[in-house]
């Protein structure tokens, strides 16, 4: 019988919990991380005045910069923002340790032959998979604003954030594509593990013919004949080191990832990708770029 690895339960159960806590703390409002308030005094001749303004280590605040004057009347709103942004990165933070501690367990796990069932490699397993917001925050240092996702829901929409959504009920692969992309096609089932190839095929075809600026598509790495021939189309390719765990259509963490995953790129900043995405895995770039 094979053993158990008793903290993995409750490390998963913390995941979970961690996640829930931080899609709520973004939902509530704007948020800005690594921000701060200062009041100043501006010397004159005759008078003394006051002003305040919110820096912020990196160039997130809403003029595009690092600096902003604000009214005394918004600060009360302004000390929620950056009480929200540390906040969230609190909890980025808690959830990268635990999911390393995941990770560490699972290694050890396959060296000593231990089972550990998998939730989304079970034939009967829930096609819904939602990308975690890690990712999905570098997917934004590489897109900017992402114009579309056409496989999704309104769940995975309170962090993914795309501007245009389509739903399995809107049938993304007949719908109309634009600006930047991302997508994660349902793939796991045996009814609609051909969506991925579809998917994907669609994606080079919109991107070929100009429709779509750019895209980042999320799938799992498979040596399927279609798979290798379909990576020769693309921009660059990143293997993530390791198995993600996607988010279930009931807002958990989903445990036991079998598969390891790939990013595919396509678009006119290659090297942008690369310098985003090589901090979770090897990045190739096509023999065209």
């Amino acid at each position: 019988m094979p053993t158990k690895i008793t903290p993995l339960p409750a490390l998963l159960k913390r995941v979970r919990t961690l996640s829930k806590q931080l899609v709520a703390v973004q939902a509530t409002g704007a948020h800005f991380p690594g921000a701060w308030i200062e009041k100043r005094t501006a010397s004159g001749i005759t008078s003394k005045k006051s002003y305040w303004c919110v820096r912020s280590r990196s160039p997130n605040l809403p003029n595009g910069s690092t600096f902003l004057y604000v009214s005394e009347a918004n600060l009360k709103e302004w000390r929620k923002a950056i009480a929200r942004g540390r906040k969230i990165v609190e909890l980025q933070r808690d959830i990268r340790d635990i999911q390393r501690r995941i990770d560490a367990l699972m290694r050890r796990a396959e060296k000593r032959g231990i089972v550990v069932r998998n939730v989304l490699g079970d034939p009967d397993a829930s096609p819904e998979h939602y990308t975690p917001l890690l990712y999905i925050e570098l997917v934004r240092q590489v897109l900017g604003e992402i114009d579309l996702d056409p496989a999704s829901n309104a769940l995975a929409q309170t962090w993914i954030r795309a501007r245009t959504f389509y739903t399995k009920h809107d049938d993304g692969l007949i719908q109309p594509w634009c600006g930047s992309v991302y997508l994660n096609p349902p793939y796991e089932s045996p009814e609609v593990r051909l969506l991925g190839r579809k998917f994907l095929e669609k994606a080079i075809a919109e991107y070929q013919a100009g429709t779509i600026t750019a895209a980042i598509i999320l799938l799992n790495r498979t040596g399927a004949q279609w798979y290798k021939q379909l990576q020769e189309h693309v921009t660059a390719v990143c293997e993530v080191y390791k198995r993600i765990a996607f988010i279930s259509e009931n807002g958990a963490v989903q445990q036991s990832p079998r598969y390891y995953n790939d990013f595919l790129y396509l678009g006119t900043e290659p090297e942008k990708f690369r310098d985003v995405f090589r901090t979770i895995g090897k990045v190739n770039f096509s023999q065209k770029v």
